[in-house]
């Protein structure tokens, strides 16, 4: 008999299509899905803690140390960064697959190297374990490894500062 309700009740909420509200907020207090709000260019949009957190690092250590409207570049898949701390990409790059040349080729990717070292941009952000792959036969990667050096890490991202650090380049070299 109570399959029979739960049966017919079922039934009559497709038939008649009763909206079911659902709370922005769905997790337990271990798991926060979608529920953090930020802003991004005027509008508001709901991602998860992490992501809400590592943007708002990201702000804050850019409005710290740049200037407004300084260009910065996301590698490989963080391009995105650009719109979201509202600066200009100083290179043509949109994204890249993390694993390899699927998208630019090496000859393109040393033309773009080309122009982040022509821009004025002092900080790179890019993904943590992109970063720490072996460069292989990737330019960009090798380019940033000897023009750039870690400045800080935010969660899943590394932002890379212009110039040499002696202390970095003696413990890359171990």
């Amino acid at each position: 008999a109570l399959l029979g309700v739960a049966a017919c009740t079922h039934l009559w909420l497709v038939l008649f299509r009763i909206p079911i509200e659902q709370p922005l907020y769905t997790g337990s207090i271990r798991s926060r899905h979608y529920a953090e709000p930020v802003q991004i260019l005027g509008e508001t949009f709901y991602e998860r803690w992490n992501t809400v957190e590592e943007i708002r690092l990201l702000r804050a250590f850019f409005a710290t140390n740049t200037a407004p409207d300084e260009p910065t570049l996301g590698l490989p898949t963080l391009s995105l960064y650009n719109p979201i701390l509202e600066r200009p990409n100083p290179t043509r790059f949109l994204a890249e697959h993390p694993k390899g040349n699927f998208v630019m080729s090496a000859a393109q990717k040393r033309d773009e190297g080309a122009r982040l070292l022509a821009s004025g941009a002092r900080f790179v952000i890019v993904g943590q374990d992109w970063y720490a792959r072996g460069s292989g036969d990737d330019p960009l990667l090798s380019l940033l490894r000897t023009a750039f050096h870690p400045v800080r890490g935010y969660r899943s991202v590394l932002i890379l500062a212009r110039g040499s650090d002696a202390e970095w380049a003696a413990a890359s070299q171990r």
